[in-house]
């Protein structure tokens, strides 16, 4: 999967977490920040980011959880698919794996994979709209 999808998907899962920026509260399960990470997730994959001498943030261990979630659910036979990664990222993988993410949780899954769909499109909008400008600038004819 592209690393710019990659990112877009953790981008969507931040706005979806904490539409309105970092929560005041901590969550249900002690999920904090915009990623809504838990202890346990930022201590595994910080200590995953650390190892490679790599800058620890929020970003970085939110990142590094997706690639850890994909890479989880395919050595259990299941599809490494974004709307699967959210809905790990939301009930847990064992509940994913099981077949048993509540529906709140499916939910999630469709609003961040709506989300990515929007910052993917913004994206190649932008870049569309940076190569027509380029190419219509006007060239020199010769005499």
């Amino acid at each position: 999967m592209s690393s710019t999808l990659i990112t877009a998907f953790v981008i969507a899962l931040a706005q979806v977490e904490t539409p309105h920026g970092v929560p005041v509260q901590p969550g249900p399960a002690g999920e904090t920040g915009r990623w809504q990470l838990t202890a346990a997730v930022r201590r595994d994959r910080g200590a995953e980011i650390v190892a490679r001498k790599e800058e620890v943030t929020d970003e970085a261990i939110a990142t590094a959880h997706v690639l850890w979630l994909q890479d989880q659910l395919l050595r259990n036979g299941r599809a490494p698919i974004l709307f699967n990664v959210a809905l790990a990222w939301n009930c847990g993988l064992e509940q994913t794996l099981r077949g048993q993410a509540p529906v709140r949780s499916f939910d999630f899954a469709r609003r961040v994979l709506t989300v990515t769909v929007e910052i993917q499109n913004d994206r190649w909008a932008k870049q569309l709209a940076a190569a027509a400008g380029s190419s219509a600038s006007p060239k020199k004819e010769s005499p």
